[in-house]
């Protein structure tokens, strides 16, 4: 056999491999969510891949019509309120800096606020220090969701946070 040909073949099987494993990971992604699985626990694990650093992850997880909206203050220094796309958010997450890292919900801080025959919304609320740019913050963070069985898998389509930080004192 040709050596080029023989390269070339290893060539495509490398890029096919690859291309299997990208298109398995969002179904790895979810692997231990069901639509069963209770709403508390839904979220946090939303959650997990959501303060990741694993766009292909979170991809799955996010609804086509998916919008963050998200109010931030830190101190007196800056309040802002923004509007952010699914796109957009996949798009920061792929750029994300590693030293950032807010707190996570465990399932008794979520609280269920509404269900729908294919869905549901919840609430959380988390305190505690938390790393905004390698800065140590005290994070005040209330975040609302809601999902939808679609695909058989569970899609945010409404995701809200409020994130209040405060400085130390010097």
């Amino acid at each position: 056999m040709d050596s080029k040909f023989r390269d070339s073949l290893f060539s495509v099987g490398v890029l096919f491999s690859a291309a299997t494993l990208l298109y398995a990971l969002p179904a790895y992604a979810q692997s231990n969510v069901h639509q069963k699985t209770l709403p508390k626990n839904v979220y946090v694990a939303f959650e997990n891949v959501f303060f990741g650093t694993d766009d292909l992850q979170l991809e799955p997880w996010l609804a086509s019509e998916y919008t963050l909206a998200q109010h931030t203050r830190v101190g007196d220094v800056l309040e802002e309120s923004r509007s952010i796309t699914r796109d957009k958010v996949l798009f920061n997450m792929e750029q994300a800096n590693t030293n950032t890292e807010s707190n996570r919900v465990n399932p008794e801080q979520v609280e269920i606020i509404e269900r729908t025959a294919n869905g549901f919304c919840v609430s959380a609320e988390v305190s505690g220090e938390a790393l905004m740019l390698g800065q140590p913050l005290q994070e005040h963070s209330t975040r609302n969701a809601c999902f939808e069985w679609r695909d058989a898998r569970w899609q945010v389509t409404k995701h809200e946070m409020t994130n209040v930080y405060e400085l130390p004192n010097r």
